[in-house]
């Protein structure tokens, strides 16, 4: 049987390429910003922005200076700045052994003492501020105790408008390490904020 060839009348440059295995050359070319379509451009930014907005959020959960220096000169720098900024003296008494403390329960006390503080400057009109950290047997003790002007407790955790729920929130965080938050506000004594969480296995005494 004879065998029939058919010629092509394409020419060479008309065939598509035959791939033979093998590496291959890639070369990259840089892409500048102003040369993406206007969708990309904004995608991009849009995505920058967020990441700074996560940054400046993980921030505020936990402040820097607590990475930085731990627990006791985190309250020291505070206390210093709210005596500065606010005229009202303010006594720091911490345990040593609160920088011992995980992360989440530092972070969280620290910002107890804050918004106890906030308070303190924006409602109480108080002169003078005790702030304590004690550690006991099985549990961590923050006492944060002012002379200023008593308010209606109960009244407060009801209350749904924002200038109170700084309390539902420190409630809420100390909630989140199995402790406990209460209350007390006397007239002419002023009030008296008490935090306690428990200790994990390894630091109970």
């Amino acid at each position: 049987m004879k065998k029939v060839f058919q010629r092509s009348g394409r020419r060479q440059s008309d065939l598509s390429p035959v791939r033979t295995p093998g590496k291959t050359r890639q070369t990259v070319v840089p892409v500048r910003l102003e040369n993406l379509p206007p969708t990309i451009t904004s995608l991009q930014r849009l995505v920058a922005k967020l990441t700074a907005k996560v940054i400046r959020q993980a921030e505020a959960l936990r402040p820097p200076v607590l990475d930085d220096l731990g627990l006791i000169p985190a309250l020291h720098s505070l206390a210093k700045s709210v005596s500065k900024q606010a005229g009202i003296r303010v006594d720091l008494t911490v345990s040593a052994a609160v920088e011992k403390l995980d992360i989440a329960q530092r972070t969280i006390l620290y910002r107890v003492v804050q918004e106890s503080l906030s308070n303190v400057v924006r409602h109480a009109h108080a002169s003078r501020v005790d702030v304590q950290i004690q550690k006991l047997a099985r549990t961590v003790r923050l006492t944060i105790q002012d002379d200023g002007r008593a308010f209606d407790v109960e009244r407060a955790w009801r209350a749904a408008g924002k200038k109170r729920l700084g309390l539902i929130a420190m409630r809420e965080r100390i909630g989140l390490l199995g402790g406990s938050l209460s209350i007390e506000s006397v007239r002419g004594t002023g009030t008296t904020i008490c935090a306690v969480i428990p200790l994990t296995a390894g630091l109970q005494t």
